[in-house]
């Protein structure tokens, strides 16, 4: 993976993505590997984030 590449899976560049194209509402599972960019996605005030169960029920 390239430097860009790496660049652009940042948690702040996912959540700057998601306000330049509009989403307003993320569907997630949250996670051990993803928790920064769920917590960074929680404080956004235009983004409802709606986690549909938590990490250890998914496959439950």
């Amino acid at each position: 993976m390239t430097q860009q590449q790496a660049a652009l899976l940042k948690p702040e560049s996912l959540v700057a993505e998601f306000k330049k194209n509009g989403v307003t509402h993320i569907v997630t599972i949250p996670d051990s590997e993803t928790n920064y960019l769920y917590e960074l996605m929680l404080e956004q005030d235009w983004l409802e984030v709606v986690p549909s169960s938590r990490e250890g029920e998914t496959f439950a």
